[in-house]
């Protein structure tokens, strides 16, 4: 789950929402965790769809757009999402 969160925190997602990344490793997977059960209790948005490379995922959203991703049985967590941003892939925006 560190991994994951740790990919959203340094690709500029706001410390406000995803909270900080520092201390143990038992401290980051407990703050990742905190923000799953948190973006899960909130979720206003659920979807299954294709996002190469991973194929199919299932993908969760709280109304400001920030959410996770997730195989499409639930067995592997893949990240933390930022919210959508308009004409992204053109300004370099990555998954």
């Amino acid at each position: 789950m560190e991994r994951g969160h740790c990919q959203s925190t340094l690709t500029g997602s706001s410390d406000r929402y995803w909270g900080g990344f520092s201390g143990s490793d038992s401290d980051k997977n407990r703050n990742a965790l905190d923000v799953i059960r948190n973006l899960i209790t909130r979720s206003c948005w659920m979807n299954v769809h294709i996002v190469p490379p991973h194929g199919v995922v299932f993908e969760i959203r709280v109304v400001n757009g920030y959410g996770a991703r997730w195989s499409k049985d639930g067995s592997k967590f893949i990240g933390f999402l930022e919210p959508y941003m308009e004409d992204g892939h053109s300004k370099g925006w990555r998954h």
